[in-house]
């Protein structure tokens, strides 16, 4: 009999010690061992190491920054904070179990990362932005 992988609401790990920067990390109980990770950060020199590495984006409307499935530089009040998202093999395990998978897949990341940023970025008070 094949076991169906299942994440579930479970224990989160916050760190928040460090000025200017906020980390969650989600693991999800259930068989699939599923992580996604949350991470804020206005420190320059990370926002700047993310925007020098930056990969597949796009320039946002109105001069609000840059986009992508899983990440994002904003113009905000204060400065540009970095957004980002992560989620681990095993989360896309489950997704894969689930039956969700290829561009299917890329719309459920892409949909926990807005909810992840139309949450986050009231708090830095940055733009309400759609990811592309």
């Amino acid at each position: 009999m094949e076991h169906e992988s299942r994440a579930e609401p479970g224990q989160e790990q916050v760190n928040d010690a460090s000025p200017g920067t906020w980390a969650c990390d989600l693991h999800l109980a259930g068989s699939a061992k599923a992580v996604v990770s949350f991470s804020a950060t206005s420190d320059r020199n990370l926002v700047e190491a993310a925007t020098e590495a930056w990969g597949g984006s796009a320039t946002l409307p109105d001069d609000k920054g840059r986009a992508g499935v899983d990440e994002a530089v904003l113009h905000c009040a204060d400065g540009d904070v970095h957004f980002a998202t992560k989620e681990n093999t095993d989360y896309y395990g489950a997704l894969r179990a689930a039956g969700i998978r290829g561009l299917a897949s890329v719309e459920v990341t892409k949909a926990t990362f807005q909810n992840f940023l139309d949450a986050a970025a009231a708090a830095h008070a940055c733009p309400r932005v759609t990811i592309p």
